[in-house]
């Protein structure tokens, strides 16, 4: 109403917290986790080489993803992973690949989601994900899963010569998926992704 004092809602929201307040317990939050993380029990990483040149075959595809599934079924867990070269990799050479490929799919009437470009100028580093269901998800980054669900679709573009595309994944158990998100955004922040987005899909 014209004339009417703006509402106060410091003083009428009972949600509204005060920083003094919120802030030493999630201090207490974070020391939490940290020393949960240094009692973590480490199992070795589990490495997987992917021959860019064989992805146009779905069969290869699929000994890909059962062995992500065999692996993710022994251990149980939540999974953190990376896609990787061997060498740093420029973005002016990755961003055109995917480029093409999402024209490609448009123009056939089959548009998908791909992964938004990490803004880098370069890395050794091409996504950094996080999954309960691991195998699944490695099946959505070849290219083989729901087309409106954004992933890498590696089978539409990924044919850089020099190496192997390297997929390391890291264990932890399910009651751990806090910790296992807190390591997905580290290992972001630290290896700096060609694609992807910090936090999620």
């Amino acid at each position: 109403m014209p004339g009417e004092a703006p509402l106060d809602r410091s003083s009428r929201d009972p949600d509204l917290v005060a920083w003094q307040t919120v802030l030493p317990p999630f201090a207490e939050h974070l020391a939490a986790a940290a020393d949960r993380a240094r009692r973590l029990e480490v199992a070795e990483p589990w490495r997987l080489a992917i021959d860019q040149t064989r992805l146009p075959d779905v069969d290869y595809r699929r000994e890909l993803v059962l062995a992500a599934a065999a692996w993710r079924h022994r251990r149980k867990t939540s999974t953190v992973y990376v896609f990787a070269y061997d060498h740093p990799v420029p973005s002016s050479l990755i961003d055109p690949l995917v480029d093409d490929a999402q024209e490609h799919c448009l123009i056939e009437g089959q548009p998908r989601a791909f992964a938004q470009r990490g803004g880098r100028p370069d890395s050794r580093c091409l996504y950094v994900g996080h999954a309960l269901k691991f195998d699944e998800r490695l099946r959505q980054h070849l290219g083989d899963g729901p087309r409106k669900t954004s992933a890498l679709n590696l089978r539409h573009w990924a044919r850089y010569p020099d190496g192997p595309l390297v997929l390391q994944a890291y264990g932890f158990a399910t009651d751990d998926v806090p910790l296992a998100r807190m390591f997905e955004e580290f290992l972001w922040d630290t290896l700096r992704p060609l694609l992807g987005r910090r936090g999620g899909r």
